[in-house]
């Protein structure tokens, strides 16, 4: 279906019925770039927990800590958000948007181990960091963004204050990674919702560039263009069979039915059945693609109406 959405946008970009800032791949932007959503997320969650940390570290340092070395942790996390801010990363590759999070990372280890090690309080900042970094990031980057909090805790343990203090982890860390999984799994889904009313909007624009396109050619016929705008629109296998058969008066005649991935519509006029269309595509019709093909074989009919009551006008002159 998204490939579907690509072609549209595509179309509509070249005949001017949509104008909209395209993607490298051409597809019109469901959401904002992670990048440059994620470094403000980061600027968010800095500007939040610098000031919790300087009003509160002061009672959590540890043997020979000054308060000095907590301000120039806070200083150098300002720096990084900022920092981040200047960077474009709509031309950087998205694997580098683990840097994003490697900073508050880092900043939260050394953090601790200013402040009490595997006891610091400050091992809760891991959760918002984790949050921003399975809400932005995929689910693999998510995943490697988990194992470098845990890498780093290591680090912390054995390096920074070699206290070996890691008997935290197997009660924090778990709920660290239920937090970035809940946050990848609802960004995931409200991601694919938006592409999903896009791609609606999308075809939508374009079904109605095709129906406002009958009839402007007298040298082309309607059906002809029907079934151009059909194959266009769904990435179907359309055939148009002509008919030219009294509509029943007594029966409700359905516009489209659906079996699997064929679908059948009538051309139906004010008093006429004109054609049938049938549709076969490599995926599932949804409900509004089949109110969509409804619509353009209804304008067609009516075109055709249209066209023969002209021609019968003009034949009476």
């Amino acid at each position: 279906m998204l490939s579907r959405a690509r072609n549209l946008t595509g179309q509509l970009a070249l005949t001017g019925a949509l104008k909209p800032r395209l993607g490298p791949s051409g597809d019109l932007a469901a959401t904002r770039d992670a990048g440059q959503a994620m470094r403000w997320a980061v600027l968010g969650l800095t500007v939040v927990a610098i000031p919790i940390v300087l009003l509160t570290a002061g009672s959590h340092l540890g043997p020979g800590i000054r308060y000095a070395d907590v301000l120039a942790l806070c200083v150098a996390l300002a720096t990084f958000s900022l920092g981040s801010l200047i960077v474009p990363w709509e031309r950087v590759d998205d694997q580098w948007l683990l840097v994003l999070a490697g900073g508050p990372t880092v900043f939260t280890a050394a953090l601790s181990s200013l402040t009490g090690a595997g006891s610091s309080p400050y091992f809760a900042l891991y959760a918002p960091v984790l949050a921003v970094a399975g809400w932005y990031l995929t689910g693999k980057q998510a995943s490697v963004a988990v194992a470098l909090v845990l890498g780093t805790e290591v680090w912390r343990a054995t390096v920074l204050d070699r206290s070996g203090s890691l008997d935290h982890l197997a009660v924090a860390l778990p709920l660290a990674v239920v937090i970035a999984a809940t946050a990848s799994l609802t960004a995931r889904s409200l991601r694919n919702a938006l592409t999903e009313a896009r791609s609606q909007q999308v075809r939508l624009a374009a079904a109605l560039d095709h129906v406002r396109a009958f009839g402007r050619d007298a040298g082309v016929a309607v059906l002809d263009q029907l079934e151009r705008a059909l194959a266009s629109l769904f990435e179907a296998e359309v055939t148009v069979v002509r008919l030219d058969a009294l509509k029943p008066s007594d029966v409700d005649l359905a516009p489209v039915l659906v079996t699997g991935r064929t679908a059948t519509a009538l051309v139906k006029g004010a008093e006429r059945v004109h054609a049938l269309v049938r549709l076969e595509s490599r995926a599932p019709f949804s409900a509004q693609e089949m109110r969509l093909a409804a619509i353009l074989a209804e304008a067609a009919g009516r075109t055709i109406d249209a066209h023969e009551l002209l021609q019968q006008a003009q034949a009476e002159r």
